[in-house]
């Protein structure tokens, strides 16, 4: 038969099942989402080409995230949270109860019996705790710290995953992609791709048959452009003179503004 002491106890027992689901959950998102947030990184930076190094990567994360679940989901959860464990809790948080709680909880669930004294005693001891408590909001004694800091950190790790991946939805698809199927043929885009253009910066037909000529004597202009960002550093021209060797020349780096 329910009780109202026993009521607020299982209350109390659905707010720790309910903390420790959002205090777990929490410690899995954030060993996911910087496991692969970190090894994305790792692998847009050095290009992770070893299909191997990417496995093992994608294992460690894996194995990361299994141990977070197991401390800080599962275990919490097959914790026995019985009426009378959550009444020694209490006259921990709550002194008045010490002594009284317990007892009154233990004479709940198995009921009064002259063995154990006078069961008039007895119903006295569950009333007056009962009355004692019933002001009394259990759920106090928690402490959602933990719960608090772990889903801050989660909260912090998803939203800077997110501004990341929108930032550059590209790179974030592939370095997902590569990660989550190490031994794919998905590569990295890459990040230079030169073009010859003329001098308005119109490209020019790389399958023209007309050749670029210039007079023997004359300078040759020829302006190269990224097609995907920035120039390099140094970019190199390679050519040969009829009859002779290939030679490299290093290009000027210029501006618009400087062209003339």
């Amino acid at each position: 038969m329910s009780h109202p002491l026993l009521d607020q106890l299982t209350n109390l027992r659905h707010q720790i099942r309910r903390l420790s689901w959002m205090t777990g959950l929490s410690w899995v998102v954030v060993w996911l989402t910087a496991g692969l947030l970190v090894a994305g990184l790792m692998d847009w930076q050095w290009h992770f080409d070893d299909r191997w190094l990417r496995a093992t990567l994608l294992g460690a994360i894996t194995v990361a995230v299994g141990i977070s679940a197991w401390r800080k989901l599962i275990s919490p959860l097959r914790l026995a949270w019985s009426n009378v464990v959550l009444a020694r809790h209490l006259e921990q948080q709550f002194p008045a109860l010490r002594g009284r709680l317990t007892a009154a909880v233990e004479f709940l669930e198995h009921g009064v019996s002259p063995q154990l004294g006078s069961p008039e005693l007895q119903q006295r001891l569950i009333e007056q705790t009962t009355n004692a408590v019933a002001d009394l909001e259990f759920t106090s004694a928690l402490d959602r710290r933990v719960s608090t800091r772990a889903m801050s950190m989660a909260t912090g790790v998803v939203v800077v995953s997110l501004l990341l991946c929108v930032t550059n939805s590209a790179i974030a698809s592939t370095a997902l992609s590569r990660l989550l199927w190490p031994f794919g043929d998905r590569v990295w885009p890459r990040r230079v791709e030169l073009q010859l253009v003329r001098g308005d910066l119109k490209p020019l037909d790389a399958t023209s048959s007309h050749a670029i000529r210039t007079v023997q004597g004359q300078p040759l202009d020829l302006f190269v452009v990224n097609s995907r960002g920035t120039l390099p550093e140094s970019v190199l021209l390679e050519f040969r003179r009829r009859g002779a060797a290939t030679q490299s020349e290093s290009l000027r780096k210029i501006t618009l503004r400087t062209t003339a």
